[in-house]
């Protein structure tokens, strides 16, 4: 259908931006990612959000701007909403945990 046509358009442009150079961009893709969550094929979002996890949870923990770490945290919020499945498990659970107690540290001791 339509919005399968539109994802599959868009998943190289998606890969591309979360890992380019400029903030603008980082951002754009993280938000555009976990906009499409629910759009087309839920297999194929499952999928795009299991290969797209660990890029995620390392621009959390390591972008250089906050605006970006805040866009990927929710794009790791709505991927949590949308596709529980894959957390299930200590492969992608465990990081997950580790990168937010790595940011509630960094919250607390104001840095």
């Amino acid at each position: 259908g339509e919005k399968l046509d539109v994802a599959m358009l868009i998943l190289p442009w998606l890969k591309a931006k979360m890992t380019g150079k400029t903030w603008r961009g980082r951002e754009a893709a993280l938000a555009a990612f976990g906009c499409i969550l629910e759009g087309p094929s839920p297999d194929l979002t499952a999928t795009l959000s299991k290969q797209t996890f660990g890029t995620i949870v390392e621009i959390m923990r390591k972008d250089s701007n906050k605006r970006v770490q805040k866009t990927a945290a929710w794009a790791l919020g709505r991927t949590c909403e949308v596709h529980p499945e894959i957390f299930k498990g200590g492969s992608v659970l465990k990081p997950l945990m580790a990168v937010f107690a790595e940011a509630i540290r960094t919250q607390k001791s104001g840095v």
